[in-house]
């Protein structure tokens, strides 16, 4: 329940606490080649047709093709494939090949 905040949510702290707005990082080597700006809106586009408009925040701690955005926001889920685990059903979050672009 902690991952889409069904119960979490609730808590007046962890409101507190959390950006009500989505965000994904990016490493500064690809925002600097794309000439993205810590906290520029950018939109992301995944494989799987949909996208999504997120805030880039830049940070050093990502490889360079590597984007990170947290998996409770309905912006981050919209861009994750239809695939599931035989077994558990559990949906794959972790992983969605996706193109970025700046909003003039």
């Amino acid at each position: 329940q902690w991952h889409t905040q069904t119960r979490t949510k609730e808590i007046t702290y962890v409101n507190d606490s959390t950006s009500n707005k989505s965000y994904i990082y990016i490493s500064k080597s690809l925002g600097e080649k794309l000439g993205i700006e810590n906290q520029e809106e950018i939109l992301v586009h995944s494989i799987n047709g949909r996208s999504s408009k997120f805030w880039a925040l830049l940070t050093e701690n990502l490889p360079h093709d590597i984007l990170y955005a947290p998996i409770h926001y309905i912006e981050t889920n919209n861009l994750t494939l239809s695939i599931y685990d035989p077994y558990s059903k559990e949906p794959s979050y972790k992983y969605a090949p996706v193109s970025i672009e700046k909003i003039n």
